[in-house]
C-alpha cells in the first residue's frame, strides 16, 4: 500500500464494483489508483454489519486501522520523522487480525 496525498477528481468500476480512483497529486498530475488494499475490510464489515455480526465488523475495523496505521508508520519513516531502528524486526505484512481488546 503506498500513502498518496491528493484529491480525488473520479471513481472508476463497472457493475457497481468500484476498481480505481481518479487521484491528483499535489503537483497537478493525475493518476489511477486501486481500491484493492482497503476494499476487502470494507466488504468483510458491511456483511457483518448485515449479518447483525459485532465482533467480525469489529474484527474488520480493527483489521483495516492495523494497515492504515502500518501504512502511516512507513510513510513517516520514508520522510524521516521517524527514525526506523535497524534492529527492530519488521511487522510480518500479513492479513491477519491482531489480537486487541476492545
Amino acid at each position: 500500500m503506498e500513502f498518496v496525498l491528493g484529491q480525488v477528481t473520479g471513481v472508476k468500476g463497472e457493475n457497481g464494483q468500484l476498481s480505481a480512483l481518479t487521484i491528483r497529486r499535489e503537483n497537478g498530475e493525475t493518476y489511477d489508483h486501486p481500491c484493492d488494499d482497503m476494499m476487502p475490510f470494507y466488504e468483510d464489515e458491511n456483511c457483518a454489519i448485515h449479518r447483525r455480526d459485532p465482533e467480525a465488523a469489529r474484527a474488520a475495523c480493527v483489521g483495516r486501522s492495523y494497515l492504515m496505521a502500518q501504512n502511516m508508520l512507513a510513510e513517516l519513516c520514508r520522510r524521516r520523522v521517524f527514525i526506523a531502528d535497524e534492529s527492530v524486526a519488521a511487522v510480518p505484512e500479513t492479513h491477519e487480525q491482531p489480537s486487541v481488546l476492545l
